[in-house]
């Protein structure tokens, strides 16, 4: 009997600002490997994974994609030069398209602890092709193309066993959607009827349609939720209700809404990553556009007016301590934190002390800018303060409105919720 063995495989870059998606290349791809490979199982639902929304040298979403196929031993390098010239063939090379393509043969669906650890920092950090490379050479990894390999790699590794979600792409015609007119009653009908298994299709703050991106791309909709079954039906009714006709969709099982870049933000700020701080907001003001500004310590904290409601909160807050979150950027001589989320800690009345050593229970003290020293143990950590509320207040929190979050941040949609979608059923209808 001949062995069977996994290929997973990784495309990224394969669009770029003028056009072209790499889920809709993943989705062809797709489409021409069950018709022309009978015989090879496609082991699990294709993932969308959303690396580092802050890195400059990125596309329009900073998305990759994976698949895992089951296939006899003797049939891999076939496989691999088809996915290899179907991916030439689809992927867009305009712009700073560079597309890329990572191929791993294993034993297993899981995949090294090392790729997984390079996915969390692809998540959170700026990756180098060097570090790439040593990964690659390490778990025998084959990478063709260009820059796009950095996130193929990285979205080897995808870890999604805490949490994740699910988004149904539909494709077709780009020139649809210059005339296509969705009502918002209709869309905000379906929302209500699927909730809380769908999320982010509606903005009710502006009364707005959420699941049709904007760009050039051929994606028509995107439906994001918790159950397929729901996002199915949702897209069934849509399509019918619209009388319009796509090229066909494929159901992702994503990272989106989950904010694994905030679970791992580092608390130190460097540019182009994920940042969490806990602040002193002591003065704050606004901009000649209106965005918020403030600045504590050597940080200077940047809220954009369209955020919605987030500019009022930090006003309202003036002396109290915040939780905050949000992308950095050195300018200047100085970082700025540009803000994706808040949460109040504490009222204006507080207490600060220096935490204990976790390794021997000591009280840290200061030893230089940013860091703390524990005496006994010589243990070196990142300064930080323990917030002791004097005065007890309510901790509220303050996210985007709707149509202004990225795709890593989680919607009040999902709060309570979260893992759901790694418990349910897949539907047989996850490609058409």
């Amino acid at each position: 009997m001949l062995k069977q063995v996994y290929l997973h495989v990784a495309i990224d870059d394969a669009d770029s600002h003028m056009g072209g998606c790499t889920t809709y290349v993943t989705y062809r791809l797709l489409k021409d490997i069950i018709r022309e490979f009978s015989e090879i199982e496609i082991a699990d639902l294709p993932l969308l994974v959303r690396l580092n929304p802050y890195v400059p040298f990125k596309t329009r979403g900073n998305a990759a994609t994976k698949l895992i196929l089951r296939t006899c031993e003797n049939a891999v390098d076939k496989l691999r030069e088809f996915i290899i010239s179907k991916v030439e063939q689809y992927a867009e090379r305009r712009g700073k398209a560079s597309p890329g393509i990572a191929f791993l043969i294993s034993n297993s669906l899981q995949v090294p602890d090392g790729l997984r650890r390079l996915y969390y920092k692809a998540v959170t950090d700026v990756v180098t092709f060097d570090i790439v490379k040593k990964i690659c050479d390490r778990y025998n990894i084959e990478t063709i193309g260009g820059r796009g390999i950095i996130g193929a790699v990285a979205a080897l590794g995808a870890d999604f066993s805490n949490d994740s979600t699910y988004e149904l792409l539909i494709y077709g015609d780009p020139q649809i959607k210059k005339s296509l007119e969705v009502n918002y009653e209709l869309v905000k009908l379906l929302h209500e009827l699927s909730r809380p298994f769908t999320f982010l299709d509606v903005d009710p703050e502006d009364c707005t349609v959420l699941l049709m991106p904007a760009g050039p791309d051929p994606v028509i909709f995107g439906i994001r939720g918790e159950s397929p079954l729901h996002i199915l039906t949702f897209a069934s009714v849509l399509l019918t209700a619209l009388g319009l006709d796509v090229e066909g969709w494929l159901l992702y099982r994503t990272n989106q809404g989950t904010e694994i870049h905030v679970e791992h933000a580092a608390w130190r700020p460097r540019t182009y990553r994920p940042v969490r701080k806990i602040v002193h907001i002591e003065h704050c003001y606004r901009t000649e556009e209106r965005h918020v500004e403030t600045t504590c310590g050597d940080l200077n904290l940047w809220c954009y007016r369209h955020l919605g409601t987030m500019c009022t909160e930090i006003e309202r807050d003036l002396g109290a301590v915040l939780d905050v979150w949000g992308g950095a950027k050195l300018q200047d001589g100085k970082y700025y934190i540009y803000i994706e989320g808040i949460r109040k800690v504490a009222d204006r009345q507080v207490r600060l002390e220096n935490p204990r050593c976790p390794r021997c229970g000591r009280r840290l003290v200061s030893s230089g800018r940013d860091l703390m020293k524990c005496e006994k143990c010589g243990l070196v950590l990142p300064k930080e303060k323990i917030v002791h509320p004097i005065v007890e207040s309510e901790h509220t929190f303050s996210i985007p409105k709707f149509s202004e979050h990225r795709h890593l941040m989680k919607s009040f949609e999902r709060v309570g919720v979260e893992g759901l979608a790694n418990v349910l059923n897949i539907s047989v209808l996850w490609i058409v």
